[in-house]
């Protein structure tokens, strides 16, 4: 289940202060029993993209799940494309008043997914963010699949599925729509004619 709506529920009444125990625990618990199952709570060298296909990183490092949400966390070295300061969003860089007390810059990519992508300046009491790492929420992000893949065939039987050979299955290959894409990974819009 998607928790976006519930997390700017809890932020707009509790306005990103700590939340009591009960709700944290709570709420925290309901996170995690909610991170998509494509997910690895303790990171992955699994590239995650946007809603639209654009790559955000190429691996990341871990999931935090604090009072207002969980979320993947990833270094530099990760970052997949091109993050540009979310319009609106620039005094949290440029203006004096703001800048040294941000607790992070809010970041996009222009792809039109309007995905939100923290780099942290500062700690936060209600989660374990760090500084200048990247957070991105865990509902924001998805894996290419077999169902993305110019190879996939469909009908899900063994060795019938997708046109590429697959070694190392004893008994064939088997992939749905939802299987994560293999290193054979071929962008259906990438196949030729």
């Amino acid at each position: 289940m998607n928790t976006l709506k519930i997390e700017a529920a809890l932020a707009k009444k509790y306005e990103y202060r700590p939340l009591p125990a009960d709700l944290s625990q709570k709420y925290r618990r309901y996170f995690v029993e909610n991170i998509p199952e494509f997910l690895k709570i303790d990171g992955s060298e699994t590239q995650l993209i946007t809603v639209n296909g654009t790559p955000i990183c190429n691996k990341y490092d871990r999931i935090v799940v604090g009072d207002y949400g969980a979320f993947i966390e990833f270094s530099e070295d990760a970052v997949a494309s091109e993050f540009i300061i979310q319009p609106g969003q620039e005094y949290r860089v440029n203006d004096e008043k703001y800048k040294k007390h941000v607790k992070y810059i809010w970041l996009t990519i222009n792809d039109g997914s309007h995905i939100k992508i923290y780099k942290q300046k500062r700690k936060v009491s209600y989660a374990d963010y760090k500084t200048k790492k990247y957070y991105v929420s865990v509902h924001e992000v998805k894996i290419e699949t077999c169902q993305d893949c110019a190879h996939f065939v469909g009908c899900g039987d063994w060795d019938l599925c997708c046109t590429e050979s697959h070694e190392g299955y004893p008994f064939g290959f088997l992939c749905y729509e939802d299987t994560p894409a293999c290193e054979k990974f071929d962008a259906k819009e990438n196949k030729s004619e």
